[in-house]
């Protein structure tokens, strides 16, 4: 199982708006669209094999980048016999969860796929394709004369379940090794990072060897498909240190004024390199400079956390930056990485939260875990929402559900009431999912500890009201947790909506109980409402708009006030009246 926290982000920055294209039911055997989600690694930086003679860099063996198609010296063989084989394209695949190819644009200068690269597209046969297995197979290559010879290939590679993407090298063409499975790590929907820049060792079968092979091999049935360009065998120059990742920082809340920066370090050389200079920036500026001991071997990688700390305490975003400085290092193009991070201030709820998951609303802050790696969890969704366009949708699954959603961050105080209420539906009550709400220290499940509700199951949206207090004074995150127990004698379920979320301080002696003798009518309306309050004297009027902004208030000076909001956004609006021990809240919509 494939555990993975991602950044929730709304559909103008990258999550897939999937209902329309994955089953509402559950099911044993469906194949569902992975969502799309936004990375916070800015580059993958690489190295590129260069052409012979030039100094420092490494020698170019062989390569193919399939701008001219399929070349004739390469064989494809369909070992299953069911015409599904390997092809030429510059379009993708005839249906993808994750992309429709090879992307350029992510890392110019790893791949050449602009000109075509080569696929085996697994759902072009669709359910009845039967099993599948096929190689794609290089001509012999003469690596004579190299002591060292690396190969390095771009790949874009998603599985549904069954398939199977492996590597192998032979300097006979019989005796295979196996080098590289793209399979290997991936859970059910996902794929790897597009493109992935795969380099590999292969000395220990090619080196000074006149027939080298390559050989792609796909196994799969019905699953998505296996993408590869830029096919080289190089010799490495001796000395060449770079940067692949940049870790320990994520995005939060209240993130430390002293927080530690991992950079993984990678020898793309030929040779061992010790004491590597490093550098890290933060927006450019205040650069640490330290220097990693070693020793890193040829082709392997070493991860190198920083004595020195960064400031990332005061809201905003940054980029931090790793780069290495080696001497006659033959590659400058693969010395630096970066990521970005976004420091975000908690809510202070001094005006009540209301998250409506509308495309204007801000998801920033928001994450989500598949803690089963079934490849389905939440997402947003533009059918069956509550109110408006869209709403939070875990979707069906054929899987025992285990999927988490977290809130942005918010700053609570022990001795305070909070309420907390929402709106949320089952889809199909023959395979229901379970829900759970709780409130979380951090956006993590071991943090998630405090039980605010368990609901009852329905089919038609049901309101969920809840009171809480809060242990300590800090800052806090609300839980969304839809879950199959593996002890369930039925596997699969249904999918789920939650929809129109709404926390704030319950500042009364009482929350919601309408001691004060509270109507607000009509409800939706066109702008124009009626409040009758019984306890008028004293008694506040404030309303918010969904983003928790205070728009319009007024005083009681009667049991019947009229409010006049026809100058207001259409949308979904939270009315606060406050009296004499009383407060009371309720959502309306401007029609």
């Amino acid at each position: 199982m494939k555990k993975q926290v991602l950044i929730l982000l709304a559909c103008a920055f990258g999550l897939s708006l999937n209902a329309q294209q994955v089953s509402e039911t559950a099911t044993s055997k469906s194949k569902y669209n992975a969502s799309v989600v936004k990375t916070r690694q800015l580059s993958n930086n690489t190295t590129t094999a260069k052409g012979p003679g030039t100094p420092g860099i490494a020698t170019t063996i062989f390569s193919e980048d399939f701008a001219s198609g399929l070349p004739a010296t390469w064989t494809v063989t369909d070992l299953a016999g069911n015409g599904e084989v390997w092809a030429y394209t510059t379009t993708g695949s005839t249906n993808s969860p994750a992309g429709t190819g090879i992307v350029d644009a992510l890392n110019p200068t790893g791949t050449s796929a602009a000109n075509g690269y080569m696929i085996f597209d697994s759902d072009i046969g669709g359910s009845g394709g039967g099993a599948e297995d096929c190689e794609l197979l290089s001509p012999a290559i003469n690596c004579t004369g190299y002591n060292t010879v690396f190969l390095s290939f771009n790949e874009f590679f998603v599985q549904y379940a069954l398939g199977v993407g492996l590597v192998s090298v032979s300097n006979d063409g019989t005796s295979w090794t196996d080098i590289h499975n793209a399979e290997t790590g991936l859970a059910q929907n996902v794929g790897t990072t597009n493109p992935r820049f795969v380099q590999l060792d292969i000395s220990s079968v090619a080196a000074n060897q006149a027939t080298v092979y390559v050989r792609f091999k796909w196994t799969g049935d019905w699953d998505w498909y296996w993408m590869v360009d830029d096919v080289t065998l190089f010799e490495p120059t001796a000395i060449d240190a770079g940067v692949t990742a940049v870790s320990g920082v994520t995005s939060g809340c209240g993130l430390s004024a002293a927080s530690q920066v991992t950079a993984t370090i990678k020898n793309f050389g030929g040779s061992a390199i010790s004491n590597i200079p490093v550098t890290l920036l933060v927006n450019g500026a205040g650069a640490i400079n330290e220097t990693v001991p070693g020793p890193i071997a040829p082709n392997t990688t070493l991860d190198y956390t920083f004595t020195g700390t960064v400031n990332l305490s005061a809201a905003g975003t940054y980029t931090i930056a790793v780069n290495t400085s080696l001497a006659n290092d033959g590659t400058p193009g693969n010395d630096a990485s970066n990521t970005q991070v976004e420091s975000f201030l908690p809510n202070d709820l001094s005006s009540p939260y209301a998250m409506d998951f509308e495309p204007s609303d801000d998801l920033a802050q928001w994450a989500l875990l598949d803690a089963n790696g079934d490849g389905t969890s939440w997402a947003l969704a533009n059918t069956f929402a509550y109110t408006g366009t869209q709403c939070l949708r875990k979707a069906g699954s054929g899987d025992y559900d285990d999927d988490w959603v977290w809130s942005g961050c918010f700053d609570m105080q022990a001795g305070s009431n909070y309420t907390l209420d929402y709106w949320y539906r089952q889809f199909d009550l023959q395979a229901p999912c379970s829900l759970e709400v709780k409130l979380a220290t951090a956006q993590d499940v071991a943090a998630s500890t405090q039980l605010i509700a368990t609901e009852v199951i329905d089919s038609v949206y049901n309101n969920s009201v809840n009171t809480f207090t809060v242990p300590t004074n800090g800052t806090y995150y609300l839980a969304f947790h839809a879950f199959i127990p593996t002890t369930n004698p039925i596997q699969g379920s249904s999918s789920l909506r939650i929809d129109n979320i709404n926390l704030s301080v319950a500042t009364g002696i009482t929350e919601n109980n309408n001691t004060g003798g509270v109507s607000i009518y009509p409800n939706p309306s066109n702008g124009i409402l009626n409040l009758r309050v019984m306890k008028f004297e004293n008694a506040n009027i404030r309303i918010f708009d969904a983003v928790g902004k205070e728009v319009a208030n007024a005083r009681m000076t009667d049991i019947n006030t009229l409010l006049d909001l026809s100058d207001k956004a259409k949308g979904l609006y939270v009315v606060k009246v406050e009296g004499n021990g009383f407060t009371y809240t309720q959502k309306i919509t401007l029609q």
